[in-house]
């Protein structure tokens, strides 16, 4: 039978081509659908039997499923995911406000948080919709806490909070909790700055033994120096354009916070006037989804850089040193 591809009618005209153009074979609960193409109204959706190709929101989908839209926050550029038994709902996205330069994102519908994105340099973020750029793809961990449980067979790493600063952890299924970024700046801010330039050391606390180490291994060495004449520790400058300013960092990153509250603001607002223009109660209903699902980033707060950098030289002038 021939059809008409990539066609749009309205009213009788679409109806009567849709039921002559497509043929349902079932079989138990499956509906084969055979025609040459299928495009409904405004084209939201194409469907191209000869290529196995479907598009929602294009006419001509360049994959077995293409979803392509204009705006990301309508849910035009998004899949969901729904169980209704527990329920939970996620979401894979692009485009999305308050994620670095659009970019993907796996989204928490349910809990209105974006669990991974990917931004368009490739940077990686857990937790966090701004992965740092630059210098290459990076895998980036917003901080949290230690794990309240280890899995069986089970071993990760993640990131917390240490006196102000994100450090990275690792967790094992003996119950050991040991940060790798050897810096934990509670510990080295109580240290003496005689014979430590560059303080690093060893911290790592095991739960079902309830204690905790730490180990100043920059003493340590420094002490072995001393007993031996021989040095291990060399210690020289970074050249000047591998070096950042604590300051232009923070300010730094204030601003892109402040450029996704921006955006995500904005998007609200946007809503708001359309809401309060629309009479029809379904779009009404589509524009308060939208609203509900954008997440107003908190405001970021510039911190000083720890106690034992600043003992070193590493001192802000737009924030007070900690003591």
């Amino acid at each position: 039978m021939a059809t008409r591809q990539s066609s749009t009618y309205n009213g009788w005209q679409r109806s009567f081509l849709f039921w002559i153009s497509v043929f349902f074979v079932s079989f138990g609960s499956v509906v084969v659908v055979s025609t040459s193409s299928l495009q409904a109204q405004s084209s939201p959706l194409t469907i191209q039997p000869s290529t196995g190709k479907v598009g929602v929101g294009t006419t001509s989908p360049s994959a077995r499923l293409e979803v392509s839209g204009s705006n990301p926050d309508d849910g035009s550029t998004r899949i969901r995911v729904t169980n209704t038994d527990a329920p939970r709902s996620f979401e894979f996205a692009a485009g999305i406000t308050g994620v670095t330069g659009g970019g993907f994102s796996l989204r928490d519908a349910t809990a209105n948080a974006h669990r991974l994105v990917l931004d368009n340099s490739g940077n990686f973020g857990l937790g966090t919709t701004s992965p740092p750029s630059g210098g290459g793809p990076v895998l980036a961990f917003a901080q949290g806490s230690n794990p309240a449980g280890i899995g069986a067979n089970t071993a990760g790493i993640y990131a917390k909070d240490v006196a102000g600063s994100a450090e990275l952890f690792a967790f094992d299924e003996a119950g050991n909790f040991t940060q790798l970024s050897p810096h934990p700046a509670d510990f080295l801010n109580s240290l003496p700055l005689s014979g430590r330039p560059f303080p690093w050391a060893y911290y790592s606390e095991n739960v079902y033994l309830g204690k905790r180490i730490k180990i100043d291994l920059a003493g340590l060495v420094a002490a072995v120096e001393l007993l031996t004449g021989q040095k291990f520790i060399f210690v020289e400058d970074l050249p000047p354009e591998s070096r950042r300013s604590w300051d232009a960092d923070q300010q730094e990153r204030k601003v892109r916070v402040d450029q996704e509250i921006d955006a995500a603001k904005a998007r609200i607002a946007e809503l708001d006037r359309l809401m309060a223009s629309e009479a029809d109660p379904t779009r009404i209903a589509q524009l308060q989804a939208e609203k509900a699902s954008i997440k107003v980033p908190e405001p970021y707060i510039m911190t000083p850089p720890p106690k034992w950098l600043a003992d070193r030289g590493v001192l802000s002038a737009i924030l007070p040193t900690i003591k």
